[in-house]
């Protein structure tokens, strides 16, 4: 597999690293986020779920990351292929925390649409190529 990645040249090996980012990103923000995920990385359902007790109402936000983190961690696995893990790590950790914050718009907030949210999501996937491109 690796052999037939390095014989490609650097603007097919782009593309084909853009092109299963955007799937894995397919796969990581649909199949791998579970329905609980979903659900409770909603602040108004995990109020709900917990309005008998009252505790843990930020709760919500554990939930936020670890979703936004899992997806990170997926969707740029593909980079290490092309650079270095000093890179990567940083780069993962980023782009976790801006995952989250265009999910918790999206989800909390209501400021944002499903379109808009994945416009965004599949720009953080362009601009970190770009970056580990650059670097």
């Amino acid at each position: 597999m690796i052999e037939y990645f390095n014989g490609l040249s650097t603007i097919e090996q782009y593309l084909l690293l853009g092109i299963t980012m955007i799937f894995l990103h397919i796969i990581a923000d649909y199949l791998v986020q579970n329905d609980f995920m979903a659900t409770y990385k909603q602040k108004k359902n995990w109020e709900q779920y917990i309005k008998e007790t009252g505790k843990y109402k930020h709760d919500y936000i554990v939930v936020l990351l670890v979703h936004a983190f899992s997806w990170s961690f997926i969707t740029f696995l593909p980079l290490l292929l092309i650079t270095e893990v000093w890179i990567w790590v940083p780069l993962v950790i980023l782009n976790c925390f801006v995952h989250a914050s265009i999910d918790d718009m999206k989800c909390n907030q209501l400021q944002i649409n499903l379109i808009v949210d994945q416009l965004l999501h599949l720009l953080q996937i362009v601009l970190s190529l770009i970056i580990v491109i650059i670097v």
